[in-house]
This record gives structure tokens, C-alpha cells and sequence, in this order.
């Protein structure tokens, strides 16, 4: 967001943290993946053809825990805080002149 969005307005810190927060839960669906395809002896790739993914909800509220709370807050945090670019008086001054 910083580099390719040229990231001043608020709506990019909003992105950040949008995309900062499907990335932790994605991560937490590849992880449950993991373990089912090492619980059944299949390989990653297959597992997740096979998954039904209607039981997705079910499966992701059966292993939410109160940590996954810290690390949405904190990958929300950290998307936010990090897709706005540092304004130099320059270019401050280039933004306003808009």
C-alpha cells in the first residue's frame, strides 16, 4: 500500500488493514489444511481439492482461540500504521497544492 498506493488518505490505511487481516486468516485456513493433510496422509494441494469447504465456518470457529483475538488486532494495527508513506515537507506541501 505504502509503495504502489502512494499511500496519504485514510482509505489506504484502510486497505492495509483489510488485506493485513485476510492475510491472517488465510494463514489460519492453510494451517487447518495442514493439519488435516498431515492427520490423513495427503499432500497439501490435495487436501485442499478435497476439503469441503461448506464446513469452512464450523472448521475456523472450532479452532479460533483468544490469541487469534491479538493476532487480528495486531495484523489490523500493522495494516493501518504501515500503508501510509512518510510525508516529507515537500511533498506535504505537493499533496495540499492538489
Amino acid at each position: 500500500m505504502r509503495k504502489f498506493g502512494n499511500g496519504v488518505e485514510q482509505l489506504f490505511g484502510f486497505m492495509g488493514a483489510g488485506i493485513a487481516l485476510f492475510s491472517v486468516v488465510l494463514g489460519n485456513f492453510l494451517s487447518i489444511i495442514g493439519f488435516i493433510a498431515n492427520s490423513e496422509e495427503l499432500g497439501y494441494v490435495e487436501t485442499l481439492f478435497l476439503f469441503d469447504y461448506s464446513y469452512l465456518p464450523a472448521v475456523m470457529a472450532e479452532t479460533f482461540s483468544i490469541i487469534d483475538v491479538l493476532f487480528y488486532g495486531f495484523a489490523l494495527y500493522t495494516g493501518y500504521k504501515f500503508s501510509f508513506r512518510l510525508l516529507t515537507e515537500r511533498t506535504a506541501l505537493e499533496h495540499n497544492t492538489k
